[in-house]
């Protein structure tokens, strides 16, 4: 059976558009594109298959119709006398008389120059003012839908340096998007985690080189967010240990309370596939001295919500000149590592968000 919306969210059949007619079947379940066969031709056949034949105009009108009933139809093409001569003998639907009934007489209305749809179409149409198109155009950019993202955070708290890392995001968010051709949102600007629009982001990233802390609202929302299944990503740019890394465990455990930050390793079997969703073969953190520290995550819900690294990764991901064809990871920051060590950083993200986006 079609239903509505089915029929809504799909186009006109391409035969409505030509000078041949539609063969409709009374029997079955649903409208395609088609050419009049034969078997329209031949009487004995149209009573023994229960077919009509119906001009081009008139088959317009009933697509409209189709899509604009709350009745389930109970039409069907067939473009060929094979695909016809499979069909069974079955009663006609009760509302079959009744529904041609319409068909037919919208049909003769749509042969004046101007259908009543098509004048529908038109009265209900306008220009958009220069506001509205703009308003379209802010909507489509803050559009995250289907699209992997990461967004930073830019506390409330006016000591953090929340930016310090500011081609960090765009240049991890490109990468991923060339190392899986899944496509990317970009987002460079700071987040206010105390508005609903932290609850557009599935992924949100916190660095600074000093301490850090989130006011009353901005823990409260937080909490709510990170219940909804939100993953937090907190980065010490420091890599020395430093008074970021100090201000970890107390912070989140006041957006969930009773947790302890547990190490992130590849013999834990909640986080086993943590880094080697597309590079498996690669060193995790904290595995050898070239692979720096081990990351932490802490649990809510049975589920690895907040992770923790002590590596400086957005150091690692910033560019100072873009990738080429040459440098497909383009020159990093000094500081960052070299493009052996920033390349082992794009690998680990890379991993990380295929894991927070489906596990």
């Amino acid at each position: 059976m079609v239903r509505r919306n089915d029929y809504l969210e799909r186009p006109l059949p391409a035969c409505l558009a030509g000078e041949e007619g539609w063969v409709v079947n009374r029997e079955a379940g649903k409208t395609d594109s088609c050419q009049p066969p034969e078997i329209d031709r031949n009487r004995r056949a149209r009573k023994r298959f229960n077919l009509i034949y119906l001009p081009h105009k008139a088959a317009g009108v009933l697509d409209s119709l189709l899509s604009r009933t709350n009745l389930s139809t109970s039409f069907t093409c067939q473009t060929s006398w094979q695909g016809s001569h499979q069909l069974k003998d079955k009663p006609a639907h009760s509302h079959t008389p009744i529904l041609l009934s319409l068909f037919l007489f919208a049909s003769a209305t749509s042969l004046s120059a101007e259908s009543w749809l098509e004048r529908g179409k038109r009265l209900n149409s306008r220009k958009l003012t220069r506001e509205e198109a703009k308003d379209l155009d802010k909507k489509d950019v803050r559009d995250t839908r289907n699209r992997l993202h990461i967004r930073r955070i830019k506390p409330a708290d006016k000591t953090v340096d929340w930016n310090t890392d500011p081609t960090a995001i765009p240049a991890l968010l490109y990468q991923i998007h060339k190392r899986t051709g899944l496509p990317v949102h970009m987002d460079n600007e700071g987040l206010d985690v105390s508005k609903d629009e932290i609850y557009e982001n599935l992924v949100i990233y916190l660095t600074a080189h000093h301490s850090w802390s989130f006011n009353e609202k901005e823990t409260e929302n937080l909490s709510k967010w990170l219940k909804r299944g939100g993953t937090l990503l907190l980065d010490d740019c420091y890599n020395k240990g430093s008074p970021f890394a100090d201000s970890v465990g107390p912070e989140v455990g006041k957006m969930i309370p009773s947790s302890a930050p547990i190490m992130l390793l590849k013999t834990d079997k909640r986080v086993k596939d943590c880094f080697k969703m597309i590079y498996p073969m690669i060193d995790w953190p904290g595995e050898r001295l070239e692979a720096g520290r081990t990351w932490q995550y802490f649990v809510l819900d049975e589920r690895p919500a907040v992770f923790f690294s002590p590596n400086d990764d957005g150091c690692g991901w910033e560019i100072s000149t873009p990738p080429t064809a040459s440098n497909p990871i383009g020159e990093g920051i000094g500081h960052g590592g070299d493009n052996q060590k920033r390349e082992q950083f794009y690998q680990w993200l890379a991993n990380w968000m295929m894991f927070v986006h489906t596990h």
